[in-house]
């Protein structure tokens, strides 16, 4: 897991702005974040729209060839509010070392288990972790 995890919690500790209704929602269709026609239909429809500004800012602003098929090869990232981790095995493709955090534990149980499911057809998800905090 990324070293700024652990300062992140720390953070969290003093002041926190989680939303107690917001993760009992979200926990109750934890089993679903990775159903393309389920409830988050919409998060997956524009999951490739954000990945593609994602790319385009940081490999302007770091210098990196955009054209690579690993262009984030060496970068590390912090996901925070991850989720099932939607966005988070995306970077990790891309070539980032990603730490997903979720203040949901079955929201990261089932970001873990896909990231589990995936790894063997994608042994870059290794660089993948997800953080309950």
């Amino acid at each position: 897991a990324c070293p700024c995890v652990s300062q992140f919690q720390r953070i969290l500790r003093h002041k926190s702005t989680v939303s107690e209704d917001e993760i009992r929602t979200l926990s109750h269709t934890s089993s679903e974040w990775w159903d393309p026609k389920g409830p988050f239909a919409a998060l997956h429809h524009y999951n490739p729209t954000r990945v593609r500004y994602i790319r385009s800012q940081v490999t302007h602003l770091k210098g990196l060839d955009p054209n690579v098929a690993r262009p984030f090869e060496g970068l590390r990232i912090l996901d925070i509010g991850c989720g099932g981790g939607i966005l988070s095995e995306s970077l990790c493709r891309l070539g980032a070392q990603v730490t997903g955090v979720d203040a949901s534990g079955v929201n990261i149980e089932a970001a873990e288990h896909r990231r589990q499911q995936q790894q063997a057809l994608h042994p870059q998800l290794q660089s993948l972790s997800f953080v309950h905090s």
